[in-house]
């Protein structure tokens, strides 16, 4: 009081306690214009102004404030919380499960058919919706395109089994002669023939064949080939007179133009000759003390053109004299160098297997393998080997 008394407008405030009382206390001076329109008029101080407030009722009335405003915030949390939650349920928890849900039935009925995911705005479930369908899209291709790999794999073994069923067994032997084989496709089926009879009238038939062209287009073609090539050998025809009709079928009947290499003989074990005739085939070897290729005049590829004559020509094999028959695969086989393997290396393997065993065409073989050097083959191998045994 006394320092409002002296002037002091400040607000003087303090804290009055008391027993049970307990107060804020302020005061403040009432000041008099002597002279009010004076431009500095005069002041006195007569009266105080004084204002109380009991802490008790101030600390009740502020947790009553609080208490309401805490209410108030719990009702806007849970408010909130409750708006998020259902926002976020039909906006991204009952989609996200629509989504899970679809990718268990794709996964589980792929045969019920799917159905699927509707695209609606442009957020990221929307996005993940369309990703899904496309990826369910390519999947059924991707799934469809495998079934579809599958059973023409199916289908193409099936052929190889029939195709393999037309051949004649890969070894054979009488007291006359010893004949061997070997055939490696570089498809699942392929082009190249052989084939052997032992005739009525005792003589030896062999033929070898290369087909143009690959796969199944190709083995179909090779079947009816065998085919007519057996069929002429078992009515008794001279290799040239077989050429001529096997030529003229095929020709008559190739809407694809297809065509043939082949090179078909006959042996006459009484007159110790090999009879033969070429049609654009590689021509074979004859090894006895020496390496012979049966390099004379070749016929056109069948298959091509009608009546053609093909050349017929006889050389005389003793015992113990070996025929080596191939198709082209044996000498275009490529390194990885693109390097072929050639006449010439096929050559140096015959020399050096002139007793025409059991394994020369392994052995031809094995020279290959370690030539290509694990590369990837374009073309079929086919060998044939017949051996004149010792009286």
């Amino acid at each position: 009081m006394k320092r409002a008394f002296a002037g002091d407008d400040s607000g003087i405030t303090t804290h009055i306690r008391n027993g049970d009382e307990d107060k804020l206390v302020c005061y403040m001076p009432v000041l008099y214009y002597k002279n009010p329109e004076s431009e500095n008029p005069e002041t006195e101080i007569k009266s105080l102004i004084r204002a109380e407030i009991s802490v008790k009722n101030l600390t009740s009335d502020f947790n009553k404030k609080f208490r309401e405003f805490a209410v108030i915030m719990v009702i806007v949390t849970l408010t909130v919380g409750i708006s998020a939650a259902v926002i976020l349920y039909f906006r991204v928890t009952k989609p996200l499960k629509k989504i899970s849900m679809r990718m268990k039935g794709f996964v589980s009925d792929r045969d019920a058919g799917f159905e699927k995911l509707p695209v609606k705005g442009k957020d990221e479930l929307a996005e993940m919706s369309d990703s899904f369908n496309t990826m369910a899209d390519e999947l059924e291709q991707y799934i469809d395109d495998v079934a579809e790999l599958n059973r023409q794999k199916a289908e193409l073994n099936i052929a190889q089994t029939i195709q393999l069923g037309l051949l004649e067994p890969d070894s054979f032997e009488n007291d006359k002669v010893k004949i061997n084989a070997s055939m490696t496709t570089a498809r699942v089926v392929g082009g190249d023939l052989y084939d052997y009879r032992i005739l009525d009238n005792g003589s030896v038939f062999v033929a070898i064949g290369d087909v143009s062209g690959k796969g199944i287009t190709a083995a179909l073609f090779m079947a009816r080939a065998i085919t007519l090539l057996n069929n002429y050998a078992k009515l008794g025809y001279s290799p040239a007179k077989m050429l001529f009709e096997f030529n003229n079928n095929l020709a008559a009947h190739n809407p694809n133009m297809m065509f043939i290499t082949a090179f078909v003989a006959v042996y006459d074990p009484k007159a110790g000759e090999l009879i033969y005739s070429n049609a654009g085939h590689n021509y074979p070897y004859i090894i006895s003390d020496k390496l012979t290729a049966l390099n004379t005049e070749n016929g056109i590829m069948a298959g091509s053109f009608e009546d053609v004559e093909f050349p017929e020509y006889t050389v005389k094999m003793k015992p113990g004299d070996c025929l080596f028959m191939y198709t082209d695969g044996v000498t275009e086989a490529a390194n990885k160098s693109g390097e072929l393997f050639g006449e010439t290396q096929l050559e140096e393997v015959l020399h050096k297997n002139k007793d025409c065993a059991d394994n020369l065409l392994n052995a031809v073989t094995a020279e290959i393998n370690g030539f290509a050097q694990g590369s990837e083959q374009s073309d079929d191998m086919t060998m044939l080997t017949l051996q004149i045994k010792p009286d």
